[in-house]
């Protein structure tokens, strides 16, 4: 694996609820990380189980469809990664959740909400 000394940055919003802002930001991210990939390495955050709750709600006009969501987070996480060159973070509210996701994130913060009842 091997050690760096450079300073590892995740970065992004809350909540990750719709794919093209999403996308605009790690566009963003990106570019900034070329001008400071000899002392920086960023992560973009893309965080599924924020506010919105992408992955179980995927669209609030309608009812809950938790297979409607993991494909979505899915696509969502792979399209920037594959269109950034970057890679990505997300949140895990449920801990079981990790399965859908951990083919492809480098980092996961564990939700504070996580203990809740």
């Amino acid at each position: 694996m091997g050690e760096s000394n450079k300073l590892l940055l995740v970065v992004g919003p809350c909540s990750a609820d719709r794919i093209d802002p999403v996308i605009d930001y790690v566009y963003k991210l990106a570019d900034l990380q070329g001008k400071v990939s000899d002392k920086i390495f960023i992560i973009p955050r893309v965080y599924t189980n924020g506010y919105m709750c992408m992955i179980y709600h995927p669209d609030p006009q309608k009812k809950e469809d938790i297979l409607e969501g993991i494909i979505n987070i899915r696509k969502l996480h792979i399209k920037a990664i594959e269109e950034s060159g970057l890679t990505s973070a997300d949140e895990l509210l449920y801990p079981e959740d990790f399965r859908y996701i951990s083919d492809f994130v480098s980092y996961v913060a564990v939700a504070v909400r996580s203990v809740e009842n």
